[in-house]
């Protein structure tokens, strides 16, 4: 029979998370010693804001201010933002929102044997005083978008004070996989507006909001408190997050239902999209780790939402967003915003049309797979090789 968490949790599986140079050494149920002393007096510390947000990134340029807009627009108090390794020219307009106070920007320069993402979460639970000014973190990428029903809650702080009235300490938020048809094409729009159709169910997998100074670790869909910890960790909906059998995983949620709070996910937004972050690779794993099989993989994926999963449209994202476009104006107008985020654009359009031109130049195997090559037609369409940068 499955089980809320309490910890130290009993799964069958010992998740990695993290070192602290990254390395993906520890496991949930074994951390250093170091790292339970820190956690110790973490917990000792009160806070002054409700909830912040833990995010790592790579070459997400065109999609920054979108993403840092709408999640201040939904209550959102403050945002860290790691990135790792950057080539598309957003390091300068990070530089630019630091420095006026918008984000907490921490260059996470990674070599080539450690997981970025893990060593942000590291560093940013254990090492980093300024995330202990916000009760809750919701550790979010900048594909996905925390979300909730606008007819019960303001923002996402009336939904925090609904789950402590529960005692809640971590929160469960389903995933809602958005994606664009394959013939879809990328546009000057923030994403919540442009891809209004997601798949049909829900789908396992949850982020994780929680209480900021119970936890030493974390991977990227759940926390982990120090062992021995209670830990009343809740689903979206106040009851009991019960974990998806047979692995018992906090990761995976046993029913989700996405009612209350939930994180819409654009995984892969539109094709010639996707295969740029084919290209970069995935922030959990090694850079430059990524072989072909992994990349068809992402490419099957895709084309199986896009084209044979049941989709339905869903335009609550877009209720949370109303007054996203009054927080983008506001920060475009911080000097030289505006200027350093249209040069990211330009650049992104040319680095699409190379990304395609490269892919379509390979020749394909004989036993490319059929998904493969509807991936490659898709891209052969796409008006991305030909728009002017």
């Amino acid at each position: 029979m499955s089980r809320p968490i309490i910890y130290p949790a009993k799964a069958t599986n010992l998740e990695t998370m993290t070192d602290l140079p990254g390395n993906g050494t520890v496991t949930a149920h074994n951390p250093d010693f170091g790292l339970v002393i820190t956690t110790m007096a973490r917990r000792q510390t009160s806070s002054k804001f409700t909830a912040c947000i833990l995010a790592s990134a790579r070459n997400e340029g065109p999609y920054i201010l979108d993403w840092i807009a709408y999640h201040r627009s939904v209550g959102f108090d403050h945002i860290f933002l790691y990135t790792n390794n950057n080539t598309d020219g957003s390091d300068e307009l990070l530089a630019l929102l630091a420095k006026s106070g918008e984000i907490t920007w921490i260059d996470n320069n990674a070599s080539a044997d450690v997981m970025p993402q893990f060593r942000a979460y590291a560093h940013a639970l254990t090492v980093m005083p300024d995330l202990l000014d916000y009760r809750w973190t919701l550790i979010c990428d900048l594909d996905e978008y925390c979300c909730f029903d606008t007819e019960k809650f303001s923002s996402i702080k009336d939904f925090i004070e609904w789950q402590e009235m529960r005692r809640a300490d971590a929160i469960a938020l389903p995933w809602l996989i958005h994606t664009a048809k394959i013939t879809d094409e990328w546009r000057d729009m923030p994403v919540v507006r442009r891809i209004p159709l997601r798949e049909v169910t829900v789908n396992h997998h949850v982020k994780t909001l929680f209480r900021t100074n119970m936890m030493w670790s974390s991977n990227p869909h759940h926390p982990d408190a120090s062992p021995g910890i209670r830990m009343n960790f809740l689903s979206e909906t106040g009851l009991d997050h019960i974990p998806l059998a047979p692995h018992h995983s906090p990761s995976l949620s046993h029913n989700p239902v996405a009612k209350n709070a939930w994180i819409s996910h654009f995984i892969f937004r539109t094709a010639p999209e996707a295969l740029l972050k084919i290209y970069r690779g995935r922030g959990d794993a090694q850079l430059g780790s990524w072989d072909k099989a992994s990349r068809q993989q992402m490419m099957k994926t895709f084309v199986r939402l896009a084209t044979i999963c049941e989709l339905i449209l869903d335009q609550r994202v877009s209720r949370c967003a109303m007054n996203m476009d009054k927080e983008l104006a506001r920060i475009r107008a911080i000097k030289g915003v505006a200027a350093c985020t249209e040069n990211i654009k330009r650049r992104f359009v040319t680095e699409m049309r190379a990304a395609s031109e490269k892919y379509l130049a390979e020749e394909a195997d004989s036993d490319e797979p059929a998904e493969c090559r509807e991936f490659r037609k898709a891209l052969s369409l796409s008006k991305a090789l030909h728009v002017k940068s």
